[in-house]
C-alpha cells in the first residue's frame, strides 16, 4: 500500500530524472483502445508488484499468528487484503494523477497518461476497496477488516496529502505499509498480540532507509512535482547515510523480537542477524559525490532484505 513506495512501479529505469522541458503526454481515449489494453491498465492501477509484497507480509503475519496454511481462512484473508490494497492504490493514482504526469517514473500510469479517466479509476478503486473490506468482515473478522480500513484511510487521507507538505509523510506512509502483517496476525488470532506489534515495528523501521533511498534516486522527479520528500535529497549525503545506518541498526535489533517472544528459535535469530549485517554493510557510505550510486545500492538491498527476512521468519516459526 504505501510501501512508497516499496518498489518503482512505473517500469522506468531507476535513477532516471524528468527533464524540465519534456514533451507533453499524448492523450489516449480508452474508447479507442482494445479490451486487452483496458485490462492491462486496470491491472496497472492496482500496483500488482506492491500488492504482491503486501500479500507476502500478510501471509507471514498469518503464519506467525499460528494460522494453518491448509485452511481457507488464509485465502479469504489474502483476497480481502489484496482487493482493499489494490483499490487504495488505484484511488491514490487518481488523487495524484496531475503530479504523476510530471514525473518520468509515473507519467505513463493510466490516469496520468489519460488512458483511463479519473472517474473510471475512482469507481474501480472504490469498488475494490469496499468489496475488500466487506470480504474481510464476512469471511475473516471485524478486527482485521477495521485494520484494513484504517490502512486505506491512513494511506489516502493522511499520507497522500501530506506528501505535498512535509517529509514526515514518509512515516505516515510507513504506518500504512506496516499494517498488512498485522492483518495476517489478527486473521489467525482474532486479536492483536506482541507478535503483531513486533512485525509492525520491523516494517516501520525498514521503510525509512528504503524511502530515503528512493528520495535520493528520484530527487529531480520529486522536486519537479513539488513533493516535500525532495527536501531529503538536499541534505548532506553523509548525514543521510548515517541516518540510514542508524535505522538499519534499529531494524537489526527489532528483527530479534520474534526470538525474544519465543515465536522463533536460535536458527532464526542467527539468520536474521546475518541478513541485517549484510544490509548494514550495503549501507556503508561511498565517497562524497556518489549519492546516487549509494542510494541505488540501499534501494535494491532493501527489496531483498524484507522478503527474505519475512520468509525466513515464517520457515523457522517455532511450534511452541
Amino acid at each position: 500500500m504505501s510501501f512508497q513506495t516499496v518498489t518503482d512501479d512505473s517500469g522506468s529505469r531507476t535513477g532516471t530524472t524528468m527533464p524540465s522541458d519534456g514533451p507533453p503526454v499524448k492523450s489516449m481515449d480508452t474508447s479507442q483502445g482494445t479490451g486487452a489494453q483496458l485490462l492491462r491498465d486496470l491491472l496497472t492501477l492496482t500496483k500488482p508488484r506492491i500488492v504482491f509484497l503486501i500479500l507476502l507480509t500478510a501471509t507471514v503475519g498469518y503464519v506467525m499468528g499460528g494460522g494453518h496454511l491448509a485452511g481457507m481462512l488464509l485465502w479469504h484473508n489474502l483476497i480481502g487484503v489484496g482487493l482493499l490494497c489494490a483499490g487504495s492504490a488505484a484511488l491514490n493514482q487518481v488523487m495524484e494523477h496531475d503530479r504523476d504526469a510530471l514525473m518520468v517514473r509515473t507519467r505513463k500510469r493510466p490516469v496520468a497518461a489519460q488512458r483511463i479517466s479519473p472517474t473510471t479509476a475512482s469507481v474501480f478503486g472504490a469498488t475494490l476497496t469496499i468489496v475488500g473490506a466487506a470480504w474481510l468482515v464476512a469471511t475473516v473478522n471485524w478486527l482485521t477488516a477495521a485494520i484494513g480500513v484504517l490502512t486505506a484511510i491512513t494511506y489516502l487521507a493522511v499520507y497522500t496529502p501530506l506528501k505535498l507538505k512535509t517529509t514526515w509523510s514518509i512515516f505516515f506512509g510507513a504506518v500504512a505499509g506496516s499494517l498488512p502483517p498485522v492483518m495476517g496476525w489478527t486473521a489467525a488470532q482474532g486479536s492483536i498480540g506482541w507478535g503483531a506489534i513486533a512485525l509492525f515495528a520491523i516494517m516501520m523501521v525498514w521503510q525509512v532507509p528504503h524511502s530515503f533511498a528512493i528520495a535520493i534516486l528520484y530527487r529531480d522527479d520529486y522536486s519537479h512535482a513539488d513533493f516535500a520528500v525532495a527536501e531529503l535529497a538536499k541534505r548532506d549525503e553523509h548525514v543521510l547515510a548515517r541516518q540510514i545506518q542508524l535505522y538499519t541498526l534499529l531494524m537489526i535489533v527489532l528483527a530479534a523480537a520474534p526470538w525474544a517472544l519465543n515465536l522463533n528459535g536460535m536458527v532464526y535469530l542467527v539468520g536474521a542477524i546475518l541478513l541485517g549485517l549484510g544490509f548494514l554493510f550495503v549501507g556503508v557510505p561511498l565517497r562524497r559525490g556518489e549519492a546516487t550510486a549509494y542510494a541505488r545500492r540501499v534501494f535494491h538491498a532493501s527489496l531483498v532484505y524484507l522478503p527474505v527476512l519475512f520468509i525466513w521468519m515464517a520457515v523457522t516459526r517455532s511450534s511452541g
